[in-house]
């Protein structure tokens, strides 16, 4: 089953919503097969009314509990900074990804 997964700002847990309605919420979580989206008209209206609206989210299928390779890079969004997610590092957009992980420290991604 295809879910979309985002961050609660209030308690820092990772929501997953199918069809539009909330399934469950975790601290931790893996998604395989995986596309950043962000939706453009929300991000303006985010930044015009500067208040807090769940306009960006993870979409992939919920995967097994496999252990984060050390190569993976942290990912980020922040609708003040840029109107995509990005890497931590290098600021390059995020797209795709492999899997990803969620955790209490953040988003870790695994390249295609």
């Amino acid at each position: 089953m295809t879910v979309r997964v985002h961050r609660n700002l209030r308690t820092s847990r990772w929501v997953v919503t199918a069809r539009g309605r909330k399934l469950s919420d975790h601290r931790e979580l893996v998604l395989a097969d995986c596309r950043f989206v962000v939706s453009g008209p929300r991000r303006l209206a985010v930044l015009r009314a500067h208040r807090r609206e769940v306009h960006a989210w993870c979409v992939g299928t919920i995967g097994p509990p496999v252990p984060m390779p050390a190569d993976a890079r942290r990912g980020t969004y922040n609708p003040y900074r840029a109107p995509t997610f990005t890497d931590v590092e290098t600021g390059a957009p995020l797209e795709t990804a492999a899997r990803v992980w969620f955790t209490t420290e953040g988003m870790f991604v695994e390249d295609l």
